[in-house]
């Protein structure tokens, strides 16, 4: 529980990425592996959403990894884009796309685990940590996997509290109560006219609420204004 409890207020101690990382980095490097990398994935726009990589892996392969667009063919962003459960490099996947893991190996990620973390506003993260030596093995999972996988519990927070203020809402744009209710009304397929009736409004005051939500959220229209609070996560 020390060890958690150190990691969490050294996490929650870093004010920027390159602070978070250096933390992570060095938590990585006490549990066996050289390398880590943290991926964030920003919820707008939702047609061409941001991903966000924060990683102490060689230049040359973050070059690399970026011009051949190998994260829309890399086996662990797909499956961690799918599952939360955890998944080890293995043989099978490495065949998958031989060159990408070719050129990995070359730059030191021969071995390496991953996991995702996914939360209720609108944002997924991914954690990889990775060696050029040593296969990981049943008995070092046992022993450590559990606080692998806080390290992507807080790795993630630690990301969503630094990056956040880039793309949520200042607090003086802040959706009201009564606009988040709306909003969830219209998210359900209601109408002006029917969520009126529910919230004993006018049809004109459900409208007057949309138009100030839209107007916060930069965007001009029910659906898209639905959509975005929802990817934001602003109407749990």
């Amino acid at each position: 529980m020390k060890w958690m409890d150190d990691l969490l207020d050294t996490i929650d101690n870093a004010r920027t990425e390159v602070e978070l990382l250096t933390r992570i980095v060095s938590t990585a490097k006490h549990l066996g592996f050289d390398y880590c990398a943290y991926g964030i994935r920003i919820p707008i726009p939702v047609t061409r959403p941001k991903v966000v990589m924060s990683n102490n892996f060689l230049p040359s392969w973050r070059q690399r990894y970026t011009q051949c667009e190998y994260i829309a063919v890399d086996p662990t962003v797909q499956h961690c884009t799918k599952s939360t459960v955890p998944i080890v490099w293995d043989e099978q996947m490495t065949q998958q796309n031989p060159q990408m893991w070719e050129e990995a190996r070359a730059v030191g990620l021969a071995h390496g685990w991953a996991q995702s973390c996914l939360d209720g506003r609108g944002s997924g993260g991914m954690l990889t940590l990775a060696r050029p030596n040593d296969p990981i093995t049943t008995q070092e999972l046992a022993a450590n996997q559990k606080y692998m996988r806080f390290l992507v519990q807080v790795a993630h927070q630690g990301f969503l509290r630094v990056l956040t203020p880039h793309w949520q809402l200042p607090q003086e744009k802040s959706l009201s109560r009564r606009e988040c209710e709306v909003l969830k009304w219209a998210a359900d397929g209601k109408t002006a006219h029917e969520i009126g009736l529910i919230l004993s409004l006018s049809r004109e005051t459900i409208k007057f609420h949309l138009r100030n939500a839209g107007s916060k959220l930069g965007v001009h229209n029910c659906t898209a204004t639905v959509v975005r609070a929802t990817s934001l996560g602003l109407l749990v």
